[in-house]
């Protein structure tokens, strides 16, 4: 290709770069906590509680519409669909439950497992790691305040899950405005646990069962292939890798 050319070209390469990522515009923190309140009124959201939890998710608001054509409507931002879930969580993996223990000295978090990390679908600020730790709150039926719970999802050793994770960081900073003065055993857990960028609490549990996803109290979810396409999509809309 002669050099005039090429010099005639690449203002047209220009054009259609723009042109193909317009309707994926990635989030950018820079923007300021009232620019976003802005941007949501623009689309309807005149919630600011909701805007709030939006921006302090990075949830990518200028993709509202993007969103929304996906079956996901940023103003019920609480959605229970496994889309919707997919921008609440900061680390998204499949893996393998492997172990249980109990620790009945644990005030806030009765059971912990290990699950080896198979594969990582959304990772934020996380260095995958080959196992990560959950604590759960329950423990054997009737040993625990919350065993009874209903739609409390269960783990069962040598199942392979699809887990939604929060880190403990996050979890304990609900916890802190608790009364835990006289607690110095779960004080000194919180501590260690927050460290360790490993142990996660789980917001959500899918299991696979061949091909196929269920959660236990929806069901029949859909087939790995729809899950896993679903959440890329999320990702890709909210530019989280």
């Amino acid at each position: 290709m002669k050099k005039n050319s090429i010099v005639l070209l690449l203002p047209f390469l220009s054009i259609l770069a723009c042109s193909t990522t317009k309707n994926k515009i990635p989030f950018s923190q820079k923007i300021t906590r009232e620019a976003y309140h802005q941007i949501a009124k623009d689309f309807g959201l005149d919630n600011p509680d909701s805007a709030d939890r939006l921006y302090d998710r990075e949830v990518n608001i200028k993709n509202f519409d993007q969103f929304k054509a996906q079956g996901v409507d940023l103003s019920e931002i609480y959605g229970r669909d496994y889309k919707s879930r997919s921008l609440r969580s900061d680390v998204i993996i499949v893996g393998t439950v492997h172990s249980q223990k109990e620790d009945p000295s644990d005030v806030l978090f009765h059971t912990e497992y290990s699950v080896s990390v198979d594969k990582v679908i959304k990772k934020k600020n996380w260095t995958p790691a080959d196992s990560v730790t959950l604590k759960v709150t329950y423990g054997p039926a009737g040993k625990y305040t919350l065993a009874s719970i209903a739609g409390t999802d269960r783990y069962h050793v040598g199942e392979t899950v699809l887990l939604y994770l929060e880190p403990m960081e996050k979890t304990f900073k609900s916890y802190e405005a608790r009364d835990l003065k006289n607690q110095t055993n779960s004080i000194s857990k919180i501590n260690a646990d927050r460290k360790d960028p490993n142990i996660f609490q789980a917001l959500k549990k899918y299991t696979f069962k061949g091909k196929k996803v269920y959660q236990q109290t929806e069901g029949l979810v859909g087939t790995k292939a729809e899950i896993f396409k679903g959440i890329k999509k999320m990702n890709q809309l909210n530019r989280m890798k």
